[in-house]
């Protein structure tokens, strides 16, 4: 399960940045995640849950936004949602040519802080 590396990653990171900042307590972390990030939102949650008490940690929540799976057609431009990485072609024109635009993304969008 590669997602509790994910979170120690995260917590490390919302660490060095409020390194200078002060604050009492970490109260939640936002992290937009894509649909084809090949991370399951499920298992960054419990890995979260799981490793978070007795740290900075213990009184913060975990807010996941799911960023959909977006491509863009290069024939016709239409944006469309892409249901499976198998199934590439463009609904209105059957174009294989596309252009991905979101649904992999993993960063930690925000922080709030007490």
């Amino acid at each position: 399960m590669h997602e509790l590396s994910i979170v120690q990653n995260v917590m490390q990171i919302v660490l060095e940045n409020l390194k200078e900042k002060e604050y009492e307590t970490i109260l939640e972390i936002n992290l937009k995640v894509g649909e084809f990030s090949g991370v399951v939102s499920e298992a960054l949650q419990f890995s979260f849950e799981a490793i978070k008490e007795d740290t900075e940690f213990s009184a913060c929540s975990l807010n996941i936004d799911i960023i959909p799976f977006l491509a863009e057609c290069q024939e016709c431009k239409k944006q469309y949602n892409i249901e499976s990485e198998f199934f590439l072609i463009c609904p209105s024109c059957k174009s294989q040519e596309y252009k991905i635009l979101s649904g992999r993304e993993l960063y930690v969008d925000s922080v709030e802080v007490d």
